[in-house]
């Protein structure tokens, strides 16, 4: 599967972790484990984006896309193969005496792979 999607992908979920910076663009690939809808309305607010995770067969990572970016493209949901172009989002978070950073990925763009999985 790594090998399919390696077609289609700029870079992985560890990739990402380990080379990107703030605001890089990346096309991302794999299949929707889950969706979380938004919790709040505010537009200004990543919390009012559904966060998608996506697993790329290397990792998983979390994509965030907009309420009308979902709603224009029906075939976000769980169990697709999908690719999204989008920009690095890094969150630094202190915890204690340490700096912790959690990637994600605020999708603009998607598509669907034609993949099907070996049984």
């Amino acid at each position: 599967m790594f090998e399919k999607l390696e077609k289609y992908a700029t870079h992985f979920s560890e990739q990402i972790k380990n080379e990107c910076n703030h605001l890089d663009s990346v096309v991302v690939a794999g299949k929707i484990l889950s969706i979380i809808p938004p919790i709040t309305d505010d537009i200004k607010l990543l919390s009012s984006h559904y966060i998608l995770e996506l697993d790329d067969h290397v990792g998983t990572i979390f994509i965030f896309v907009s309420p009308m970016m979902k709603s224009n493209f029906d075939f976000i949901e769980v169990g697709n193969y999908l690719t999204f172009n989008g920009y690095v989002n890094v969150l630094l978070r202190k915890i204690k005496d340490d700096y912790k950073k959690d990637y994600s990925i605020v999708a603009f763009d998607a598509a669907v792979l034609d993949i099907k999985e070996a049984s």
